[in-house]
């Protein structure tokens, strides 16, 4: 048999052993599969943001913006962590609410502060937003396995979600948690390993001396991206969901800092790799660029592994998300009086992951692009993050300053798309359409009030 395929049937293996452990050893129904019964650490908090953080929408859809636009999409990369150390401003108070009213998902959130309305529209966002990153995590582990396989894509796609469809249904979060902790040390090592190419020297004969060519960006986006990446710990339902299971404010602030210290080593060293692969490969190109690099300049004895490390690191966002995604499909249509039900919910998640990844199945099959979806991911979760400071910056705000905001964001979104195509002019956005829904929302609560 294949060594690859053999490596990743055993670490298949592993982490379903790890499932069925946990939940032999340490298993409650509800609380435990919802919410890792909200006793996570600081250190274990810090390793499941970084697992999900670090996975699809940075190894694929980040590295092909730097491959596309080169040194104009570095502000965004820089303020992608930076924008944790904002988020901690809100976060103790996320925790201490999140106990209090039991959150567990983010719209949980915008229903305790903006009412059920908000709540609906959140929740439709954060479905799609949920679809979107999975996929884009399982268009990249499938095609991962397609570039050291002789399996087809469209098997490669099934295999992939048969591995997170078997540990999520065993264990849920309490799996997502577990899992995140090897699949991060897995992401520590690939970034290690990246960072020893940056400093290996290389002889005139590797590299390409063809002048880099990069796509122009004009610098008003450019300064806008990097606003945006500044909100999207805002609007980021894995972090919420790891803030919501940390134990106590302390240990918050702990893992927050520890994600944001590893957060940045890692994008050091993944701008400086791909600069490097840019140099010795120039037609590097796409969604696949970073992985195709990779594969060029490994050992073909040491395949096994870069394919085991980068699965583990794309498995890490797809179970995240796919769990998330489930969550939120189950307690948006739950019953209203079996809402506080833990055991019944936990019981319909079970039976919704293999439907919810057979729509993230068809996704990856007919939509095999990972640019285009980051683009529409980046503008929801934007405005997301927006909606989030409001409601903790304006606590008079009601839930037109959420409302119109949304709305307005979605519709202007279709249009630009429609006009324009899939452009990163998307991910700006919210920017334009959240201060002209606000005024919308003061004028029309003015009107109310004469009337």
């Amino acid at each position: 048999m294949n060594p690859i395929l053999i490596a990743i049937f055993g670490y298949v293996a592993l982490l379903l052993g790890i499932s069925l452990w946990h939940k032999k050893k340490n298993y409650h129904a509800n609380e435990d599969f919802l919410i890792a019964d909200r006793k996570l650490s600081g250190w274990v908090a810090s390793f499941t943001i970084i697992a999900s953080f670090i996975g699809g929408g940075t190894l694929l859809g980040n590295t092909s913006l730097i491959f596309k636009f080169g040194q104009a999409i570095f502000p965004l990369l820089i303020m992608l962590p930076v924008g944790l150390l904002f988020f901690m401003l809100i976060a103790p108070q996320v925790n201490r609410l999140a106990k209090k009213e039991n959150w567990l998902t983010l719209y949980d959130m915008f229903e305790s502060r903006f009412g059920r309305e908000t709540k609906n529209i959140i929740a439709i966002i954060q479905l799609v937003n949920i679809l979107l990153i999975a996929s884009v995590a399982m268009i990249g582990g499938a095609k991962m396995i397609e570039m050291f396989t002789a399996y087809s894509y469209e098997m490669c796609v099934i295999l992939m979600a048969s591995i997170v469809g078997g540990y999520l249904s065993i264990s849920g979060f309490s799996a997502v948690v577990k899992t995140d902790i090897i699949q991060a040390i897995f992401l520590l090592v690939i970034f290690g390993v990246l960072l020893a190419f940056l400093l290996m020297k290389e002889t005139s004969e590797t590299i390409a001396h063809t002048p880099l060519i990069f796509d122009s960006m004009p610098i008003y986006i450019s300064v806008f991206m990097a606003v945006i990446g500044g909100l999207v710990s805002f609007g980021s339902e894995d972090l919420y969901q790891r803030v919501y299971a940390t134990s106590n404010v302390k240990e918050v602030k702990k893992s927050l800092w520890i994600t944001f210290f590893m957060w940045s080593f890692c994008y050091v060293c993944l701008v400086g790799a791909v600069f490097k692969l840019k140099t010795f490969f120039p037609n590097l190109t796409g969604d696949m660029a970073f992985l195709d690099g990779i594969h060029q300049i490994i050992p073909q004895n040491l395949n096994w592994l870069a394919s085991l490390a980068i699965l583990s690191v794309l498995l890490s966002t797809i179970d995240t998300f796919v769990f998330n995604g489930v969550l939120n499909f189950n307690k948006l249509f739950f019953e209203e009086h079996d809402k506080q039900n833990h055991r019944i919910l936990t019981r319909r998640i079970k039976r919704s992951i293999p439907i919810f990844l057979f729509v993230i199945i068809m996704i990856s099959v007919f939509i095999q692009s990972v640019v285009h979806t980051t683009y529409i991911y980046g503008m929801l979760m934007a405005e997301n993050g927006l909606i989030a400071i409001i409601a903790f910056a304006f606590p008079k705000a009601n839930k037109w300053y959420a409302i119109f905001p949304l709305v307005l964001n979605i519709f202007a979104g279709v249009l630009l798309v429609s006009i324009l195509g899939f452009s990163e002019k998307l991910a700006v956005l919210p920017l334009i359409t959240t201060p002209i829904g606000c005024l919308i929302a003061y004028g029309y609560n003015i009107i109310k009030k004469t009337r």
